[in-house]
């Protein structure tokens, strides 16, 4: 209903299996489908896919169904039931697909890392198309926040001196090491974490600056 309803959605809709054109009647098509797998609990599969706002005005309908088949087909979803539309409620273009992750062969979807192939599935879109590469865009902009300003230059270079200077002490194990980071130096640590709570890297904050830890060198990353 929320990608459907008509003040959010843009011109363009494409779909895969199914032949309903509202809400509940996909939503119908979509169950018929999942009534042959009662253990799998969550049964959907929702993905966003962005378009930038210099490639906006060269996609036509046809590119952006383009998009959608080549996104089903990289993603392993030709054989489930899907939908994609455009949304007109922000001030980007994007597409909201949303798939049944019981295909029609009652077997369910592997969302395992599932974030990471959806985003080398749409780099690998936006190469075959020639459109803007959302990561490439992110590093150019990464590169230049970090060497934009000569004090953070000379922050960052502080503090590689002291996370080696440190590293070089032989800490029994990584607790130590960022304790006396923390203690001897003033550098706050920051845990980053997914939504399944668990870490995957590290934020130093060092003198009103804030910088990964694979910033600083590969080691503390």
């Amino acid at each position: 209903e929320y990608a459907l309803r008509e003040d959010k959605k843009g011109n363009f809709f494409a779909s895969n299996l199914v032949e309903g054109l509202d809400a509940k009647d996909i939503l119908k098509e979509f169950e018929m489908t999942q009534a042959y797998n009662s253990r799998c609990k969550n049964k959907f599969l929702r993905f966003e896919i962005g378009i930038d706002p210099q490639d906006e005005k060269k996609l036509s309908r046809t590119d952006l169904y383009a998009i959608c088949q080549k996104f089903s087909r990289y993603m392993g979803l030709r054989e489930n039931q899907w939908i994609a539309c455009t949304h007109k409620d922000t001030d980007n273009l994007h597409i909201h697909f949303i798939a049944n992750r019981i295909d029609l062969n009652n077997k369910v979807y592997d969302t395992e890392f599932v974030s990471n192939k959806a985003s080398k599935v749409a780099e690998r879109i936006a190469r075959e198309m020639g459109l803007t590469i959302a990561n490439e865009v992110h590093k150019q902009k990464e590169h230049k926040k970090q060497n934009a300003s000569p004090q953070r230059l000379l922050i960052k270079t502080e503090l590689q001196r002291i996370a080696y200077s440190e590293l070089k002490n032989k800490h029994a194990n990584p607790n130590d090491f960022l304790n006396a980071l923390q203690c001897k130096h003033s550098v706050k640590i920051e845990a980053m974490k997914n939504k399944q709570d668990k870490v995957y890297g590290l934020r130093f904050h060092y003198k009103g600056e804030t910088f990964k830890a694979s910033e600083i060198g590969r080691e503390f990353g």
